[in-house]
């Protein structure tokens, strides 16, 4: 059970790195009568316990300091520990799950990885993922016609549709998007102040997409071929732009050459074929397929022809394109959790530790983001993904709260308030390593998941409150293309509508909101790379704050309406003489530490203090 008392704070952000271990600090409430402080941590599976020194910090006016060193594990690359407070009335545990009265669980113990650290870069950047065919059509005479593509299990032959209609079922559905569309649009990109982007599949592929591959070493010509992805990266990079490329390396499509399901020489038909053992076949010659999906079918890693060409080759996928000409700045791994050998997911891990080590070899500050629809946690702890989408530490719970509508089937109604909706927050990011909380995505829409705005029935402020949310959070905000401007849509495939490129059809008030906080973003490097504070919370309203030793931003959200709240300024160590609204200007200053905050709906309130000495 989480108690609230006493306070305590593990700064995160500034744990050294040592010779022998990593120096942590913890602060504490000079209030609370803190007789001695514990450092406990795991050598040889067995738990240490340390005393911590006391230190007094002239920055911080209200927290007393404790110090000490954890010594690197000898048996692992992360290290595990957690802090123990002796008071007059209890004894206190503080770790990533907050302070409670037992022991807790080491499932939630603070971790540092000794040997691997995600780059420096993502976390400071804004990303903005594309789904490329429903964008923009930059080329009209290279969108896909009736012979484009074979389709010979449905029979279905493509079909076109003007830009905008309404989205049928069918993955030979085509609007026209492509690369050279992106390319053009690119100054509202640079206008609307994002960093990076990331591309839904964009290789050869029967489908719009693009999921199920049949070459891994070309860009699909509907969307202009290897040309255009160069000219595009070209031009991202003249604008500091970075990019991410989706690799799909569980399975390909029945019609790659490899599994080859409509000729003659590939594994489908042919036992004897080079690439059998690339796919993984039943007693009866059934191939094993992805979710049982049969365009989909299963690549089984175990085969050296398969590692040779998804990683372990020095011309293989996952080197090729970060090399010249293309130089792409890292990849998301889609489903990545699902492949493994065989029929499996036999022996994942030790697959995604060769994906890394393949990656880094090739370029050192790559960003490895894994894709999982659930929990994360395991292919978290710095030896694998640098990040992964965040799905169950983020988008599922916001769009939960604030929806009052379970993720994955809005039927069913989900209903928590503030407190708890922290508490999900506060236990799932405290199980995996700081630095990679810092390298998470955070999501609130995605290409398989109906819109936000669409499960709030239109709502603009909730989703404004939602955005503020995602652009302050510990992570790494992501717009989903067109969630700037209310672009609404059900379940997939209607959350893959056309863009609107008319500004007659923006919510032109959200759009001004995502530009104010893509820019606040950028020029914070607290909401960057800050440690995290929870203030307040009340059945609709979450106070937090992102925290660094000379800076810190107070946020408020709400899903109600507005409300004035009283925020113990205490918490955050050095008391600030007055505090500045980013969202308008407004300047509140606090009154014997408590700080009368008004919590508007819609944009919520963003809050710089000024940590000048009173």
């Amino acid at each position: 059970m989480i108690v609230n008392y006493p306070f305590a704070f593990h700064c995160q952000s500034q744990i050294v790195k040592q010779k022998d271990g990593f120096e942590v600090l913890l602060y504490t409430s000079k209030k609370d009568e803190v007789k001695v402080a514990w450092l406990a941590y795991s050598h040889d599976n067995e738990e240490y316990l340390v005393p911590l020194e006391s230190q007094d910090d002239s920055m911080q006016l209200s927290w007393r300091g404790w110090k000490g060193t954890v010594p690197y594990s000898q048996d692992s690359d992360l290290t595990l520990y957690y802090f123990q407070l002796n008071m007059p009335d209890n004894r206190y545990c503080v770790s990533g799950y907050g302070t409670t009265v037992a022991v807790p669980s080491r499932t939630h113990w603070f971790r540092l990885n000794k040997r691997f650290s995600p780059p420096e870069w993502p976390k400071q950047q804004v990303f903005y993922q594309i789904f490329p065919e429903r964008f923009c059509n930059g080329n009209e005479a290279i969108t896909p016609s009736p012979d484009t593509y074979p389709y010979h299990v449905t029979d279905e032959a493509v079909t076109n549709r003007s830009w905008g209609e309404a989205v049928p079922e069918g993955t030979n559905v085509y609007y026209g998007g492509d690369l050279i569309g992106i390319r053009k649009k690119l100054d509202y990109l640079i206008d609307l102040g994002v960093t990076a982007i990331y591309l839904n599949p964009i290789f050869s592929s029967p489908s719009n997409h693009k999921y199920d591959g049949v070459d891994y070493f070309s860009v699909d010509p509907a969307f202009g071929g290897d040309k255009a992805l160069i000219s595009l990266i070209k031009d991202l990079k003249k604008n500091n732009i970075k990019i991410l490329l989706d690799a799909v390396l569980n399975h390909t499509s029945d019609q790659h050459p490899w599994f080859d399901r409509y000729g003659q020489n590939g594994a489908c038909h042919n036992a004897q074929s080079e690439w059998r053992d690339f796919y993984t076949f039943d007693e009866s010659g059934k191939e094993v397929c992805w979710n049982g999906c049969p365009t989909l079918v299963k690549l089984n890693h175990a085969s050296m022809g398969v590692q040779n060409q998804i990683y372990a080759g020095q011309d293989s996928v996952l080197r090729y394109w970060l090399k010249a000409p293309f130089n792409i700045d890292g990849w998301r791994l889609d489903a990545i959790h699902m492949l493994g050998e065989g029929a499996s997911a036999q022996n994942n891990h030790t697959y995604l530790k060769s994906f890394r080590r393949a990656i880094k070899d090739t370029k050192s500050d790559a960003y490895v983001l894994g894709e999982h629809t659930r929990e994360a946690t395991d292919w978290l702890q710095g030896n694998e993904e640098d990040g992964a989408i965040n799905y169950y530490g983020f988008t599922n719970p916001v769009v939960e709260f604030f929806s009052g509508r379970e993720d994955l089937d809005e039927k069913y109604r989900v209903q928590f308030g503030a407190d708890y909706f922290s508490a999900i927050l506060r236990q799932r990011r405290g199980m995996i390593p700081f630095q990679n909380q810092l390298n998470m995505v955070n999501q609130i829409e995605a290409h398989d998941a109906p819109r936000l705005l669409s499960m709030l029935e239109g709502d603009v402020k909730k989703a404004m409150s939602a955005a503020t949310l995602q652009f302050t959070y510990i992570g790494i905000p992501c717009i989903y293309y067109g969630s700037e401007v209310g672009l609404e849509g059900g379940y997939d495939p209607d959350c893959r509508r056309c863009f609107p490129w008319e500004p007659k059809n923006w919510v032109h008030s959200l759009l001004t909101h995502y530009k104010a906080l893509v820019q606040l973003r950028k020029e914070h490097e607290a909401l960057q790379s800050g440690d995290f504070i929870e203030l307040f919370t009340s059945e609709d309203v979450f106070v937090f704050a992102r925290w660094l030793p000379t800076a810190h931003i107070i946020v408020g959200v709400t899903r109600g309406s507005t409300e004035v709240v009283s925020v113990d300024v205490d918490r955050l160590g050095s008391s600030a003489s007055s505090y500045v609204c980013l969202l308008g200007g407004d300047e509140y200053c606090a009154d014997e530490n408590k700080l009368t905050l008004r919590v508007p709906e819609g944009r919520g309130v963003i809050l710089a203090g000024n940590l000048s000495k009173r």
